[in-house]
């Protein structure tokens, strides 16, 4: 299922059971959950916001398979409040979108947590070129990808801005090491 534990329910609840507004909005320019706070051995954390649904299966399938712990969301107001509450280390959004554009959105999450990569994606052939500027002011990443997004650039633009973590077997690192 490419739903993650953090897929917002539509009555208002989170899988955990508690509602968005029960934990406090973070500012992650002084909060230190901005820089990974997560131990390294621990897969990036990626949020995937577009309002076409088969596009977040199939990014949150190959970034997953890959080592990532990824997630989908359609709407854009409910990835920049989850971006806010517990950031992630990488952003794709599309640019045109029904409640927000793909430049409010990285303007929400880099204003809560700079330190997040914002990615644009987007379908319409111009509209990323003529929106570029806008987009790279407000602190998104230079790489822009057109869509259809082939699975393997999406995977060496995600290792780019953060590599895999692979869960170490731990008999095969003894005999890496001689021991």
């Amino acid at each position: 299922d490419y739903r993650s534990p953090w897929r917002h329910d539509p009555r208002g609840e989170h899988a955990h059971g508690r509602h968005h507004s029960d934990r406090p909005l973070t500012d992650c320019t002084t909060d230190s959950r901005c820089t990974r706070s997560a131990p390294i051995s621990a897969p990036a954390r990626i949020v995937i916001v577009d309002d076409n649904e088969l596009i977040g299966i199939a990014f949150v399938e190959a970034l997953t398979d890959a080592g990532y712990q990824a997630h989908a969301e359609q709407s854009a107001l409910e990835a920049v409040r989850m971006a806010t509450q517990d950031p992630f280390d990488v952003v794709f959004t599309d640019l045109l979108m029904p409640e927000m554009s793909g430049i409010e959105v990285c303007q929400a999450i880099k204003r809560a947590c700079p330190k997040t990569q914002v990615v644009l994606i987007s379908g319409h052939p111009e509209a990323p070129w003529a929106q570029r500027d806008a987009f790279l002011s407000a602190g998104g990443h230079a790489e822009i990808l057109p869509k259809p997004i082939g699975i393997n650039t999406l995977l060496e633009v995600t290792q780019r801005l953060v590599p895999p973590v692979h869960p170490v077997d731990d008999d095969a690192s003894a005999e890496d090491s001689g021991v």
